[in-house]
């Protein structure tokens, strides 16, 4: 009889620890599972990141090349602008002075000369 309830304490002890092991595997399958979307929805997200980021980093350089274009239009437009404000300098400083006349009467007066003569 004491050999029975040995026996059957035994009996109840490993059926417990069966219990446990079968609950611990269950929770394991479930950790591993878990694991297993994680690391699905963490590739996806790694993927669409690594998608966002080269689409970001091509509008960046297609940006920057619209900003160098601009820039170098700006540039272009300066340099002209300030050779157009320098060629009438230039023009000026090339034209001979112009010749004042002495001041005559108009040529209706009282006094006529001999050079509103020869005009006449």
């Amino acid at each position: 009889m004491a050999k029975q309830r040995e026996l059957e304490g035994l009996t109840a002890a490993c059926e417990r620890q069966r219990q446990e092991y079968t609950e611990k595997e269950e929770l394991i399958a479930a950790m591993e599972e878990y694991v297993t979307q994680k690391q699905t929805s963490g590739m996806a997200l790694l993927r669409q990141l690594q998608t966002d980021t080269s689409s970001a980093e091509q509008q960046l350089q297609q940006l920057r090349g619209q900003v160098a274009a601009e820039a170098q239009r700006h540039r272009e437009a300066q340099e002209q602008r300030q050779r157009q404000c320098e060629k009438p300098r230039n023009l000026m400083e090339q034209l001979p002075l112009p010749q004042q006349k002495p001041y005559r009467p108009p040529l209706f007066s009282r006094f006529l000369y001999p050079e509103d003569l020869e005009e006449m």
